[in-house]
């Protein structure tokens, strides 16, 4: 093995090491619950206190991710004094029903019913946050549900746009727009998505948010791009969960919640991580080539 190797794996472990260190100290207690149903979709929730009256967060991970991706997510709403609710899709993490776009769909709505049934959440305090596939899922959803507001990050596309892969399986748009529907995109995110949200956006009759009425009325849409971001950096970018909290969620919910400033090392671990495996890569393909 090379020196150079070396150094890399070495740097990688500490970067693993300091990334669950850092995110370890700022992390509020989880616990995993698995739900009742034919689609048995485990939970991971995270925040204290009791269900009643409390604002609460459903969150749809993206294709080929997990609840462990967005559990950042999860803690940012929770530390704002939300209880966050972060789901398991098909065929990801640990739910082993075989995936597809329409079986992950309806495993959403199986599990958003079954948490307000069981008085977990009250749809009036919740709001939906997905990220790419599960941003569309997200939007997707206010077809069966009315909830406060809907946050889809860099959301999938829900109907053909020019520049879409081919082959591409769609989800279809909403028969009706979510309520108070905020669409983040970033900067270098894939042209086809910043094509899809802006046709979105178009398609819910443009862009209202700067009067509080719009919020009351529950006919709120905004769609904002990040600078400097990527697809993924998305979800770990400070400036964008405090857009979410201050700029969004607060007129959505703001009788109901004690909305704070983020601060940077929430998601100081998750990038340390992601940049241990990033220096992991070289001595991985050497052994893979060995």
């Amino acid at each position: 093995m090379k020196r150079r190797e070396l150094l890399f794996a070495a740097t990688g472990l500490v970067l693993l090491v300091l990334g669950w260190l850092v995110g370890a100290l700022h992390r509020l207690a989880v616990r995993d619950i698995v739900l009742e149903g034919s689609c048995r979709v485990p939970v991971r929730i995270i925040g204290r206190g009791a269900t009643l009256n409390r604002p609460s967060a459903i969150i749809f991970h993206g294709l080929g991710a997990n609840q462990r991706v967005m559990e950042a997510t999860g803690q940012a709403l929770a530390g704002a004094g939300m209880l966050a609710y972060v789901l398991d899709l098909p065929g990801h993490g640990n739910n082993s029903m075989p995936f597809s776009f329409q079986q992950a769909e309806a495993c959403a709505v199986e599990a958003v019913g079954t948490l307000e049934r069981r008085g977990q959440i009250q749809l009036d305090k919740t709001i939906l946050v997905g990220h790419s596939m599960g941003g569309a899922l997200a939007i997707r959803l206010a077809d069966y549900f009315p909830t406060a507001a809907t946050v889809a990050i860099s959301p999938a596309p829900l109907s053909q746009v020019a520049g879409m892969p081919p082959g591409a399986i769609l989800l279809g748009p909403p028969r009706r727009m979510p309520v108070n529907l905020l669409v983040i995109v970033g900067q270098f995110d894939f042209p086809f998505l910043k094509r899809s949200a802006e046709n979105l956006i178009a398609a819910a009759g443009g862009q209202r948010f700067e009067d509080p009425e719009d919020f009351q009325e529950l006919r709120a849409v905004r769609l904002v791009s990040i600078p400097g971001a990527t697809h993924t950096s998305l979800i770990y970018n400070v400036p964008v969960w405090d857009l979410i909290l201050n700029g969004w969620l607060a007129p959505s919910l703001p009788m109901h919640a004690s909305w704070h400033n983020l601060s940077s090392s929430l998601f100081l671990g998750p990038m340390l991580g992601i940049l241990g495996l990033a220096f992991l890569v070289p001595l991985a393909g050497t052994a893979i080539a060995a």
